[in-house]
């Protein structure tokens, strides 16, 4: 009976040593995840600031497009007012 004793004496021990592996894998495994999860919320604001920068360029880019067309109006505008006035200009003749 005694070794049958010791057998269980050493399946627990056993056990208990199983345990203790397991415990300390899973609190490292809890560790990681959080060091994980810290990781993938550093990756979820770069995501979010980097969408709101390419907002604002975006923006950016439509205003500075507006300006240049009208710009683009003003000039040829402009340029058609020169037309008219050297047409103009061009009726009256000086005497030399």
């Amino acid at each position: 009976m005694e070794q049958g004793s010791q057998e269980l004496v050493n399946s627990v021990d056993s056990v208990a040593q199983i345990v203790e592996l397991n415990t300390a894998a899973t609190e490292e495994m809890a560790a990681t995840s959080g060091e994980v999860s810290e990781s993938i919320e550093r990756i979820a604001s770069s995501s979010e600031e980097n969408s709101a920068e390419v907002e604002e360029v975006s923006a950016s880019t439509e205003e500075m497009s507006a300006q240049i067309t009208e710009f683009t109006e003003s000039a040829a505008s402009l340029s058609q007012m020169a037309d008219s006035l050297n047409k103009i200009v061009a009726q009256f003749k000086l005497d030399d």
